[in-house]
């Protein structure tokens, strides 16, 4: 049997076309069509067929559902007459539902493009958009429900952009050398579709898609669900399943105006009585594509007569919109009470940053100046990330001094900020520059140096040219800007597992002791590989210091307990 053509790869906004049918299956009360070509997108990739008809001179099949079957679109549906193997028929589809899938699936990847954006050290899995009434996003890893806000202004801004969406076919090689992520058992032998937001990587997809983000509306997420160490990142599209309608009439009439604001309340008072999502009326109502919105575009076309007594009965309705989703206008007025202005202020008490934190500051700063960025993790990381990934087995013997509390068999309190590296290596390509600041967890014994639980500050480089002494300058010139030209600085080898060759450094303090504040080295070819970076093409260097004992130096604290004392002089200006 031939292949039937997929128009829609080509053309998603292609509505009507005509095809020869092919085969006929039943099944039940439903009949099964196999077209040689169709404009049907059958169900997959995380989102819903299409509807339709199909209709040739003597019968027609309400299509309910479109499934694949041996590689095969079969469309399904109940029919007035038999159709025939060979007859000629026309296709339409239900371009409300088609246009409205489009808009969730293009969301989908906006949104996923945001998400990489925000949040680090995720694997992406899976979309589902549209089909059982979900829209989410799945990754592997925990993205922090703290990111939440974050991630949603990052959306904002990209759909402000009103940014291209493309596809085409291309070979699995060809997408391989282009995209950042790329699923396993992708097809070799066949072309295959990807979908390119401007500006982003491609991505495989077999779906249909807007043509730009404005088409799309407005996004608003929902929810992060957390599922066996995956996040789940629900969301929804604002409006109904139709383009938005950014043209007004230039003859727009009040009595027009005053009917298409009945309209809106209408829908508004059964909205209520409906007892709708309070969510979706936020959306449908106030969104950026919303009623009210429309509304005050139909405002301006209005004679400049009419547009006060239109402007007031829209800010009547919105108050009522406002009044049923429980929100209270921004502008509030100021309730006034009498004070004498001639007594005198009572001074704040006055505070400064803690010693810690202000090593941090400085560090962050010094790193900032040659293009280094910032990244966090949790502090509750995988015992793979944590250890395994930077070649420290399960029967390494320096995993006895390091090993902390474990939740369970493969989860534990991190020993390093270096979970952060690995996480950031699995999820960005080099050249890649990041330091890692954080809270740490040892099984060290209390004393005048060492504490169970301290700050850590590690960078990382990986590029396709550095070298060991690009990393002892950048170290020294670190410790020089922190203590001064003058402090004494001096390396000497050591072993890590996770780098070859090792060093570790030591500072000078003032009374001619030396203290061990960093270990570094060059990144273990094993540790890049891991990561899924060709070592045979990219080099790195690693180190990790101590902020807890920088503090000590720089302030000439003799004991780190102090700094955990809760003593206000650390404190006080």
């Amino acid at each position: 049997m031939q292949k039937t053509k997929l128009l829609y790869l080509t053309d998603s906004y292609k509505q009507t076309a005509t095809a020869t049918v092919v085969d006929v299956v039943h099944k039940s009360h439903s009949t099964g069509l196999v077209l040689d070509q169709t404009i049907f997108y059958p169900q997959g990739g995380g989102q819903p067929s299409d509807t339709g008809t199909i209709q040739s001179k003597t019968a027609t099949l309400e299509v309910a559902q479109v499934d694949y079957h041996d590689g095969q679109p079969i469309h399904w549906g109940k029919a007035a007459n038999a159709l025939k193997k060979g007859d000629s028929a026309t296709l339409t589809i239900n371009w409300d539902r088609r246009f409205h899938n489009m808009r969730l699936h293009s969301a989908g990847h906006l949104l996923h493009e945001a998400v990489m954006q925000v949040a680090y050290g995720i694997e992406p899995v899976s979309g589902i958009h549209g089909i059982g009434g979900k829209n989410e996003l799945k990754y592997k890893g925990i993205i922090d429900h703290t990111l939440l806000d974050n991630i949603q202004e990052k959306l904002n801004t990209l759909l402000t952009q009103n940014l291209e969406i493309t596809t085409k076919m291309v070979s699995l090689k060809k997408l391989q050398e282009d995209a950042s992520w790329v699923p396993e058992n992708l097809p070799k032998n066949k072309p295959l579709r990807i979908v390119q937001i401007h500006g982003f990587d491609p991505l495989p997809d077999g779906g249909t898609q807007v043509k730009s983000t404005q088409e799309i509306g407005e996004i608003l997420i929902t929810d992060i669900d957390y599922e066996d160490h995956h996040s789940i990142v629900k969301y929804q599209v604002a409006g109904e399943a139709k383009k938005p309608t950014t043209s007004v009439s230039p003859t727009t009439t009040l009595q027009a105006f005053q009917n298409e604001l009945d309209t809106v309340a209408a829908e508004l008072q059964n909205a209520a009585a409906a007892k709708k999502d309070v969510t979706n009326l936020r959306l449908i109502f106030l969104g950026r594509h919303g009623k009210i919105n429309q509304l005050t575009k139909l405002i301006r076309a209005l004679p400049q007569k009419d547009k006060g007594k239109a402007g007031l009965k829209l800010n009547q309705l919105k108050a009522k919109i406002l009044d049923l989703l429980k929100l209270q206008p921004r502008r509030q007025k100021l309730k006034t009470s009498w004070f004498d202005p001639t007594m005198p202020a009572i001074s704040p008490p006055v505070g400064r940053l803690h010693p810690i934190t202000k090593i941090f500051n400085e560090v962050e700063d010094i790193f900032a100046r040659f293009g280094f960025t910032i990244a966090t993790g949790p502090e509750i990381e995988w015992d793979e990330i944590n250890f395994q990934k930077l070649r420290l087995g399960p029967d390494h013997p320096s995993r006895d001094t390091q090993e902390t509390y474990y939740f369970d068999q493969e989860r534990l309190l991190r020993v390093h900020t270096s979970s952060v590296q690995i996480r950031y290596m699995q999820s960005h390509k080099p050249p890649i520059r990041i330091i890692s600041p954080g809270r740490v967890y040892r099984r060290d014994q209390i004393d005048a140096t060492h504490l169970p639980s301290f700050h850590q500050i590690e960078g990382l480089l990986v590029d396709d040219r550095t070298s060991l002494t690009d990393l002892l300058g950048m170290l020294e010139h670190t410790v020089k800007q922190l203590f001064g030209p003058q402090r004494a600085v001096r390396f000497y080898g050591h072993n890590f597992p996770y780098t070859e060759p090792s060093l570790e450094v030591e500072v000078q303090t003032k009374s001619g002791q030396w203290l061990e504040v960093v270990g570094c080295g060059m990144v273990h070819p094993q540790v890049l590989e891991n990561c899924h970076i060709q070592s045979s093409k990219y080099i790195g260097w690693a180190f990790g210091m101590g902020a807890d004992r920088l503090a000590m130096l720089k302030y000439d604290i003799s004991d780190i307990r102090s700094l955990y004392s809760g003593d206000l002089r650390f404190l006080k200006p």
